[in-house]
């Protein structure tokens, strides 16, 4: 204990350092320990068991039971596949060799077909009465057109019969005083028969169509243009061609007509046609 001197701060003696207290320590009383000191407000802790063994965690828990061996999985063996080869499919077999025909005599071979052939109008003159020009010129075309080469003499302008012509094989000759090619002068009467019977005869006209003879019957007379007529009509039953003749009653004198019709028709003469404007085909 510290005692208080006479200069104390209270008034009393200073206080002086004590001297350690040496003795003998005295013992707690008998069935107190040092944690029996007093009563612990903790439970008693319990002491720890041994942990139970799970299989497979390891050696501080347990010896891991040995497990058996489980075998690979086999893999089977690739196969080396040798390379595929097209198929190649044989090929067809050849045809046997034709027969031979077996012989036929020829007299008892079928006759070949005849080739056909354009048959030819009826031969010789035929006398038409129209005013107009166009519908007698129908039959002509027509005869033309089935391939018969064709011979046109007329007194209209050319251009327009070959307009209506076309690329029929016909050729056409202008009865006129004017020097043109295919030109025919109306004065040569013997001119115009050279050109016919030439046609006929060295060319294979078959088909004739004649105008302008009205024409031809005031300058040389009907009687010389009647004889030069039977002749055209008798070269073309002599080769087997058809002159069509085109005569207009208006441009002839009655006995002029009279007379051509009963020398150059034994038959009743084609009757007339009416005017006729459009063009045959």
């Amino acid at each position: 204990m510290l005692a208080a001197g006479p200069t104390g701060e209270t008034g009393g003696p200073a206080l002086e350092p004590s001297a350690p207290i040496v003795g003998p320590v005295a013992e707690p009383p008998p069935g107190i320990g040092p944690k029996e000191a007093g009563p612990s407000p903790l439970p008693p802790r319990a002491e720890p068991g041994p942990l139970p063994q799970v299989p497979g965690v390891g050696a501080a828990i347990g010896p891991t039971p040995t497990s058996p061996s489980i075998p690979a999985p086999s893999v089977p063996p690739v196969r080396e596949e040798a390379p595929r080869v097209p198929r190649v499919l044989p090929a067809p077999p050849a045809p046997p060799p034709p027969l031979e025909p077996a012989f036929v005599p020829e007299s008892a071979r079928p006759a070949p077909a005849a080739p056909a052939s354009t048959p030819a109008p009826p031969a010789g003159l035929q006398v038409g009465l129209s005013e107009a020009l166009l519908p007698a010129l129908q039959p002509f075309l027509d005869a033309t057109s089935a391939g018969h080469r064709g011979l046109a003499v007329v007194r209209e302008l050319p251009e327009r019969i070959r307009t209506l012509v076309g690329p029929r094989p016909v050729a056409v000759y202008w009865l006129s005083n004017l020097v043109r090619d295919r030109t025919i002068r109306p004065g040569d009467l013997a001119g115009l028969g050279s050109l016919i019977r030439q046609g006929i005869e060295a060319n294979a006209i078959t088909a004739i169509f004649l105008e302008g003879v009205e024409y031809l019957t005031r300058i040389h007379g009907s009687a010389n243009v009647i004889a030069f007529l039977k002749e055209v009509d008798r070269q073309a039953l002599e080769h087997g061609a058809r002159v069509w003749l085109h005569l207009t009653p208006g441009l002839l004198s009655a006995s002029d007509l009279e007379l051509m019709l009963k020398e150059l028709s034994p038959t009743d003469p084609v009757a007339p046609t009416g005017e006729g404007t459009e063009a045959p085909g």
